[in-house]
Order: structure tokens, then C-alpha cells, then sequence
């Protein structure tokens, strides 16, 4: 109780007392020697790194999938606030590879450059695209959070242990310890998924390097799940040569984006991981193609949609992405067939690259159809989301889709890429539809996904059907698909 008292009245006087407002811990400038950082000509580093997507599980909800590995040197001038970042990179999912590419960060970011190769789809050398620049350059300052004091705002000296930064990518809160070493970052992101979400970087093992300290490991955060790890190796500020002019402020280029994608950042650096970069949204065009009577292929970018007419209402497969994609979607069915909304959506699988965009068709009042299997994530989402009551259909078997005038079977189907994996299958029109086990057209397949697919329907009987798929272009039959994969076999 004695102890108490204490404690309320050391508050009162606090209150009360100016000379009692000082700071608990020190300016985190003052640690960070962002003196040196200011005078610096060019700074380089080396370092390697590891990549998870907690949006890439196998099963819903499980920890997060190992994407690739990697090792970057680095270089980045202050004035003017360019910079050269060199990758070499190993990719374990969505298929084993290796890449290197070289990513120019110019001061004018129209003139930034991706040259190499950087994943499973071709990128020769081209303008590296702005979302991609304003991602790296949002890693850059929480790196090395100098950086981020050097071109940001914040009340200097009187803290308590949390600064607040005001930066141009958005708002940054420091957690410092009585020395003023960071400890922790915190910035609000976004997530295809998960809406707004809290990302963070913890900052372990400071030392000095070229007369600064440095945090030798990072580790980044989105959500409470992990995304990357990092060990710094090597760090150089070079100085510019005696008599050179001095240096103007610290700058920071960055690239004008859509407000969305600047919140997405940490995302589509997780989508270059993997070798499979998302170089911003395509919201158009929305194409319409004509795959049997009333099934439809909607195409238009990476990602593809099933559409379903029914008699009264639509139904649509999948969700790509996010919410521009899938308003886009909506106002293009709107215009093509008025009066029939889109009363159920089917998520073929939880990864957030086909259901980033499933709250705007919730949104117009469709029920979601989903596996058993992915029940708890959707509803855990939409519960997130504000739904307190959901409209959630949900699948334990081979299931007659519930619109009126048609008849296609939703088929949960066994495969090493998503536990909660659909596949939908017109008989009518012998059409089967799938997301990410086997797309014609597409340059790269997954050589087990495809065959496990290819069994699959064997299994269930399904043997003269016209396969159409997510991604790719165009359609196949399954005995194309044998011959295709009895090919690959005899090689």
C-alpha cells in the first residue's frame, strides 16, 4: 500500500514539476550517429537473409512457409538518394530455383532499372516498377533506422523510451532503451487478408561498424508472423575525398504511389521472395471469355476467375489479389449482365494471391463457399473484418453448387499445395476448373502439383474434361495433360 502511495504521488509530481518532464532516454540520434550517416558519400553492405509467407501455408493458420534464401550487397548514397541493390537468391516454393538480378534505384525514380532475372516469370532489364522502389526504399530506412531519423520528424530529447517519427512512407514509432539503442520498429501496414496489420522489426546484436554501431541480425514481422531474417556481415560509409563540397540534406526519393500499395509494401517484397514478383494491382482489364454455356474464364492480369451464370444470380471462383481488382470485377459483371449479383463466392484455397480480394464480393452480400478445411481462417477473418454473423458455406465433400440453373460439383481435392484445395466441375459443359495445381498456357508448372492433379481426376472419373486454370491462358484436355506430363517424365 506504502509502495503504492509512492508511486501516485511521484506521478503528481511529475505532473506538476517541468524539470521533471526530462527525457527517460536519451535522443536515439545520438547513439545512432546519424552525423556520420549525414556526411557519408555512399554506404555498403553485405548481408544474407531468409524469406517466409505466413500467406502461403499448407494448411490455414499453420507457421508460416520457408521462401527462399539470400545474399545482397548493397550500396546507397544519401545525397541523393540513390542506391544499387544486388541480389542472388534461392527460391524453395512455389518452385526451386535460382536468380540474380541487380535493382538500380535512381534519384529520379522513373529511371530505376530491374536487370537480371528475378523469379519463374521472364523479366528481362525494364523500369523497375514504383511499388517495387518505394518497397525498398521503406527497408532501407528500417534497416538502418539512422536513415530514418535522417529523413523523417520527430520531438528530439524529450521521449519515453518511444519516438514517434513522422516519415513520407507513413508513421514509425521507435522503441530505444536507456542508451538510446533501438530495440524495435513499429509501422501500420496492410495485408491482402488480414486488412490493417502491425508490422515490426526487432533489432538484435548492435555493434560498431566503420565508427557507427549496427544491428548485425533483423527480423522482420507482419502480424505476429515472420516474413524475413537477416544478418548484416559487412558495413562501409565511405567519406567523400577532402575539399568536396558539403553535403545537402539527406534525402529520400520516393516514388508516388497509390495509397494502398504504399501499405502493401512489406507484401509485395514477400511476392519477389518467392520469384514470383506482383509489380502492383491489376485492377483492368477485365476480360470476359466464354468457356461453355453460362461458364465463363475471367482474365485480364496474372490471376484468373471462374464465373458462373445462374438463372437469377452469379456465382464467382476466386478472389485474386485485392479489393481494386475485385470491385473492378464486380462493376464489369454489373455492366455485362444487370440485375444478377454475385450471390456466391468460392475460394479455391486460402493463399492470399486468389482471395486477397474476398471481402468486397462479402461486401455486395455473396456468400462465401469454402473447404472445411479453411472454416476457421475465413471466419477468424471476416470476425476481423467487422462480420459478427457471416455468411459461410461450408463443404465436407463433393458438393452440388446451390444455383439455380446450373448444376456444378465444388470438389475438395487432396494435394500437396493448400489442405483446403477446390476444384469445380461443370458436367454439363465438361469443364474443370483449378488454381495453381495445373494452368494451360502458363510457362511454369509444378511438375508434382500437376500430376497429383492429373490423378486426382482419374480417380474421380473425370476423364474427358476440358481443363481451364488461374493463371496461364487458354484451355486443355486431361488427355493433352498426360501426354504433356508422360513427355516431361521421358526427358
Amino acid at each position: 500500500m506504502r509502495s503504492t502511495r509512492r508511486a501516485l504521488i511521484f506521478l503528481l509530481l511529475s505532473a506538476l514539476t517541468p524539470a521533471a518532464r526530462a527525457a527517460f532516454c536519451p535522443d536515439p540520434a545520438e547513439f545512432l550517429g546519424t552525423t556520420a550517416w549525414r556526411a557519408a558519400g555512399e554506404v555498403r553492405w553485405r548481408l544474407h537473409g531468409e524469406n517466409h509467407a505466413p500467406g502461403q501455408t499448407y494448411a490455414t493458420m499453420s507457421r508460416q512457409r520457408l521462401l527462399s534464401v539470400d545474399l545482397l550487397d548493397g550500396a546507397f548514397k544519401p545525397v541523393p538518394g540513390s542506391g544499387e541493390l544486388a541480389w542472388r537468391v534461392e527460391t524453395v516454393y512455389p518452385f526451386a530455383g535460382r536468380w540474380q538480378y541487380r535493382e538500380t534505384l535512381a534519384a529520379d525514380p522513373a529511371q530505376s532499372r530491374l536487370d537480371g532475372t528475378d523469379g519463374f516469370r521472364p523479366s528481362p532489364g525494364h523500369a523497375l516498377p514504383a511499388i517495387r522502389h518505394y518497397a525498398r526504399l521503406v527497408r532501407l530506412v528500417e534497416r538502418f533506422p539512422a536513415l530514418l531519423l535522417l529523413t523523417g520528424q520527430y520531438p528530439a530529447g524529450d521521449n519515453l523510451c518511444i519516438v514517434t517519427i513522422t516519415h513520407p512512407s507513413g508513421e514509425y514509432r521507435l522503441w530505444i532503451d536507456d542508451k538510446g539503442q533501438p530495440k524495435r520498429l513499429v509501422r501500420q501496414g496492410r495485408d491482402p487478408m488480414l486488412g490493417p496489420v502491425e508490422e515490426v522489426v526487432q533489432y538484435h546484436g548492435w555493434d560498431r561498424a566503420s565508427a557507427v554501431p549496427l544491428a548485425r541480425r533483423l527480423e522482420y514481422q507482419v502480424d505476429g508472423k515472420l516474413v524475413r531474417r537477416e544478418i548484416i556481415s559487412e558495413l562501409t560509409i565511405e567519406t567523400p575525398p577532402a575539399g568536396t563540397a558539403p553535403q545537402d540534406a539527406v534525402t529520400l526519393p520516393l516514388p508516388a504511389i497509390d495509397a494502398i500499395d504504399a501499405g502493401l509494401a512489406q507484401w509485395y517484397l514477400g511476392r519477389v521472395a518467392g520469384g514470383a514478383p506482383a509489380e502492383g494491382y491489376a485492377a483492368q482489364p477485365v476480360i470476359i471469355e466464354t468457356l461453355g454455356n453460362r461458364l465463363f474464364h475471367i482474365v485480364g492480369g496474372s490471376h484468373h476467375q471462374l464465373l458462373i451464370e445462374g438463372s437469377d444470380t452469379l456465382a464467382v471462383v476466386d478472389a485474386p489479389f485485392d479489393e481494386r481488382r475485385s470491385r473492378a470485377v464486380l462493376a464489369a459483371l454489373e455492366q455485362r449482365w444487370p440485375g444478377k449479383p454475385v450471390s456466391h463466392l468460392i475460394l479455391s484455397h486460402h493463399h492470399d494471391d486468389h482471395a486477397g480480394g474476398f471481402l468486397a464480393y462479402v461486401q455486395q452480400g455473396a456468400k462465401l463457399v469454402v473447404s472445411r478445411d479453411g472454416r476457421r481462417h475465413f471466419a477468424l477473418l471476416l470476425a476481423k473484418a467487422g462480420y459478427s454473423k457471416p455468411q459461410i458455406e461450408v463443404l465436407s465433400g463433393t458438393h452440388l453448387l446451390s444455383l439455380p440453373g446450373t448444376r456444378v460439383e465444388l470438389i475438395p481435392l487432396p494435394n500437396s499445395h493448400a489442405e483446403d484445395m477446390l476444384i469445380v466441375y461443370d458436367r454439363h459443359n465438361g469443364v474443370v476448373y483449378n488454381s495453381d495445381l495445373y494452368s494451360p498456357g502458363r510457362q511454369a508448372q509444378h511438375p508434382l502439383w500437376a500430376r497429383e492433379f492429373a490423378r486426382q481426376l482419374e480417380w474421380l472419373g473425370i476423364e474427358q474434361a476440358t481443363i481451364a486454370g488461374g493463371h496461364g491462358r487458354g484451355v486443355i484436355s486431361l488427355a493433352e495433360l498426360r501426354a504433356e506430363l508422360d513427355s516431361n517424365t521421358n526427358q
